[in-house]
């Protein structure tokens, strides 16, 4: 009994063994100590100098060696090493091999004290596989207790030239000796900067008017204008390595024929900071007013310089030119107006003015006419004659107009009030011949169309309650119509125009003035400021005498009899004497013959 569990402890230790060593049996790869590098014609870019993430950048076109260092732990031998190369990324140097090398670490105190014996490996090589076998044994530590020395390969490669970012590579190793191969793999990223940076979407604005060099606003042969004001340059830049460092700059000249990096410069800078792990950059800068001229018009030229941490600065500008170029506009268009031979029109008629606009730098863009009738409305054109029709100017009273001119980078010129009077028709008339039963007829007064009749309105007062430059229309007797324009109001105080022979009157609250409005000498209507609210003034106006039209005799006219033809009014006083001397010698002849009967 004693003997069986002791053969039973045996053959579970055996196992345990066996197990313990078929575990063990494998090949692991330590990633301290483990790393990959560059190195030859370029710097390494590693977090030591200042890049993020410890990323190792090739040059592209440019032949560099590539190192790796493999540190590998675990009691078995290493047979064969596999590094797949990104194709698409790099090419081998010299595939004679005779730039392939190998070497090992002596660590000395390890193992019995004599380090690791010399181990020769065999390197094969095909498009994007370098194979290195060991040619005497295998690559294995002394005894199965300590950790593999670090293998360090080396052998040279160039970067695509046409290419940027991130590649990986895969490196594996193999083990043998345990009968069957056991293989651990690992891949280490290298960073290829093949590209220069790219700079799209560059635009210049005054903060009004943009111009894009994507619409060819920039090229020299076709001249755009900005405003005279702080000019802001603004581009997209798109590069994985940039040198935040070296910011992109705009260099610049006033006036200049070319541009170039002796230039005045700005730096571009890029809001928010870095992109936050993308690729693409937004820049700006600014060219302040303080820098561009004062009262005048010029051209102005700029190029853009960028870089990367490899030193890949390039230039900017259009094709074949000095630079991307615009025009500064600094003076504002002049407007001069040509108004009518007569300003004053019947209401039924038609006025025309001509408008012209001038500017030196961008040129005339646009004309703007704005009239101003009686009653405060307004109408507008865009040409530069404008002609008003009777269905513009059917009221009567002053009518204002002004034109402004606006150039090619918005500056504006108004010009000076230009006023014209339209006046209505107080009366017509007509006549015929004779009808058949002889009448004749007269001609009548046409009554005039107004807000507030005073010949009609109940004791000849009215309440007009108007805000400032607002107006109405008024007439004293049927006839003759009157502007009342409410030219200012204050908190306390009203002027008003009446016209059509302006009359000007200012009144303070609670103050009244009696006005002759056609020139008569008696004054026909009285004006009351009675209060201001909302800014708008309440005026009483009440008509206090007739007007001169009212007291002058309308002429008539006398019917011709029908028993003949009188040239003049002594013949009619002829029949009448006949007619009375008539009846006096009746009456005699009727006495006497009453004087005989007796």
């Amino acid at each position: 009994m004693e003997k069986k569990r002791i053969l039973d402890l045996l053959l579970i230790s055996f196992l345990f063994i066996v197990i313990a060593y078929l575990v063990s049996g494998t090949v692991s790869f330590n990633s301290v100590g483990s790393a990959v590098n560059i190195s030859g014609n370029e710097q390494n870019l590693s977090a030591s100098n200042g890049y993020v993430n410890g990323s190792v950048w090739t040059k592209g076109g440019v032949t560099e060696i590539i190192n790796f260092t493999i540190n590998i732990t675990g009691p078995d031998s290493i047979s064969e090493v596999n590094i797949t190369i990104p194709i698409q990324a790099y090419r081998l140097v010299n595939r004679n091999n005779r730039n392939v090398t190998i070497s090992m670490n002596n660590k000395v105190g390890l193992g019995d004290g004599l380090g690791f014996p010399s181990v020769n490996w065999t390197i094969t090589n095909t498009t994007n596989i370098v194979i290195l076998r060991t040619i005497e044994g295998n690559y294995s530590t002394p005894n199965a207790t300590n950790n593999f020395p670090r293998l360090s390969i080396e052998f040279n490669v160039t970067a695509n030239d046409s290419i940027e970012g991130a590649y990986v590579w895969n490196v594996s190793f193999t083990d043998n000796v345990t009968g069957s191969a056991d293989i651990e793999s690992t891949t280490f990223t290298t960073y290829i900067d093949g590209l220069r940076p790219r700079v799209t979407e560059i635009n210049v604005t005054d903060g009004t008017t943009v111009l894009k060099a994507s619409s060819e606003d920039l090229n020299s042969s076709s001249t755009k204008w900005l405003k005279n004001t702080s000019i802001t340059i603004y581009a997209t830049i798109n590069e994985l390595n940039l040198d935040e460092g070296a910011l992109p700059r705009v260099f610049y000249v006033l006036n200049g024929s070319q541009v170039n990096i002796t230039a005045a410069a700005i730096v571009m800078s890029v809001p928010g900071g870095s992109a936050n792990g993308s690729s693409i950059y937004r820049l700006n800068a600014t060219i302040p007013v303080s820098v561009l001229r004062g009262n005048e018009s010029y051209p102005v030229s700029f190029i853009i310089q960028a870089n990367d941490t490899y030193n890949h600065p390039y230039i900017y500008n259009t094709s074949a030119q000095g630079g991307f170029n615009f025009s500064i506009d600094s003076y504002n268009p002049t407007v001069t107006v040509t108004p009518p031979s007569t300003t004053s029109i019947d209401t039924s008629a038609s006025i025309t003015y001509k408008c012209a606009g001038s500017d030196t730098g961008s040129g005339v863009s646009s004309y703007l006419w704005t009239l101003t009738k009686p009653n405060a409305q307004t109408k507008t054109a865009t040409t530069t004659s404008v002609t008003f029709t009777g269905a513009d100017t059917q009221a009567a009273g002053t009518y204002s107009l002004t034109c402004k001119v606006t150039d090619g980078v918005g500056y504006e010129t108004t010009s000076s009030t230009y006023q014209f009077t339209a006046h209505l028709t107080t009366s017509s008339s007509s006549s015929s011949g004779s009808s058949s039963a002889g009448d004749s007829s007269s001609g009548a007064a046409v009554e005039v169309k107004v807000d507030h009749n005073l010949a009609k309105e109940a004791d000849a007062t009215v309440e007009v309650a108007k805000k400032e430059g607002q107006s109405t229309t008024i007439s004293l007797d049927s006839k003759t119509s009157h502007t009342v324009r409410f030219k200012k109001v204050t908190s306390n105080s009203v002027t008003l125009v009446i016209e059509s022979d302006p009359v000007e009157v200012t009144l303070s609250v609670g103050e009244s003035k009696q006005l002759d409005l056609d020139g008569d000498g008696t004054n026909e209507l009285e004006v009351m400021l009675e209060n201001i609210s909302g800014g708008a003034a309440k005026v009483v106006m009440k008509k206090i005498a007739q007007t001169l039209v009212e007291t002058t005799p309308t002429p008539e006219t006398t019917p011709t009899p029908t028993g003949g033809t009188t040239a003049t009014g002594k013949s009619s006083l002829t029949w009448l004497w006949i007619l009375i001397i008539i009846v006096i010698v009746v009456a005699i002849v009727a006495v006497i013959i009453k004087k005989k009967k007796k």
